[in-house]
């Protein structure tokens, strides 16, 4: 069983800068919707690249589906990989990169899927800017087609937020020693007074999708102002570690006896490990 661990916060407030304090990324994953600075180096300080694989029998990816009479891509590759070929084919040397693009939601299992089974030194899977994933399931032809009607728009809601739940249970399926980092878009509800995680299409979707009720580790980030106006100012990245009335949803059972915790997403993984007692990655 996997554990969820969620970020939450405005553009630009930390949540991908808190992956700077992780020390190894070669033992990192992530699986994103696009392009953007990871923040992440290896153990030699070297940038993490694309991800591909090589093996005794195939030099990479696309010579093995060009080899291969039974698969026609990528997608399929790996989920034949999933089905039958056994955990251990593959060494931490045979791993080319650590970095897939993908920004089609039903894609994302087969290769979390892969990184659990068969990428067992990977101790942490990263899923930037999740809330992309939201507004893609929302905008898929088969949702819009029902949105006329009242029976038929409460339908595309109830699939919509069906679909997105699934996705979200279905990391409980995958290897203990595997944390999944999800990050999500964060905004003011002025009704709450608080931010909170941003949902596309509003309180519709936000009532059939409850994503706070999936984690129990649920940070948000903040930035304080130190010296504002001054010469010397500067910003303070921080994490919220529990609810209040700015954060009502921010949660991490109580690991952390500080309100605020720097933003140090090392700080928070070993933590969280530490609590549940995780085996460590092989």
């Amino acid at each position: 069983m996997s554990f969820k661990v969620g970020i939450a916060g405005l553009t630009n407030t930390g949540k991908s800068y808190s992956r700077r304090t992780i020390p190894d990324g070669e033992n990192v994953f992530l699986i994103t919707p696009s392009q953007k600075t990871t923040n992440l180096v290896t153990s030699k300080g070297e940038q993490l690249n694309t991800f591909d694989f090589t093996t005794d029998k195939y030099k990479n990816i696309q010579h093995a589906v060009s080899s291969i009479a039974s698969v026609n891509n990528e997608v399929q590759l790996i989920k034949s990989w999933n089905a039958k070929v056994e955990p251990g084919h593959l060494k931490p040397e045979n791993l080319k990169g650590n970095i897939k693009q993908i920004d089609n939601l039903e894609l994302l299992p087969p290769y979390i899927e892969f990184v659990s089974k068969h990428l067992p030194w990977i101790h942490t899977l990263i899923l930037p800017d999740f809330t992309h994933h939201i507004s893609n399931v929302i905008s898929k032809e088969e949702f819009i087609a029902r949105r006329a009607g009242g029976e038929a728009f409460e339908k595309f809601w109830e699939l919509a937020g069906a679909a997105l739940r699934n996705f979200i249970l279905s990391i409980d399926d995958y290897r203990s020693s595997l944390l999944v980092v999800t990050e999500f878009h964060a905004h003011y509800n002025e009704n709450r007074f608080g931010y909170e995680i941003f949902v596309p299409a509003g309180n519709m979707l936000t009532g059939k999708f409850l994503v706070p009720s999936y984690y129990d580790f649920l940070l948000f980030t903040d930035v304080k102002t130190i010296n504002e106006g001054e010469d010397n100012e500067r910003a303070d990245y921080r994490f919220v570690t529990r609810s209040i009335k700015r954060y009502p949803d921010a949660r991490s059972l109580n690991l952390f006896e500080d309100l605020f915790i720097p933003n140090d997403l090392n700080l928070v993984l070993q933590t969280v490990r530490k609590h549940l007692n995780l085996p460590p990655a092989k």
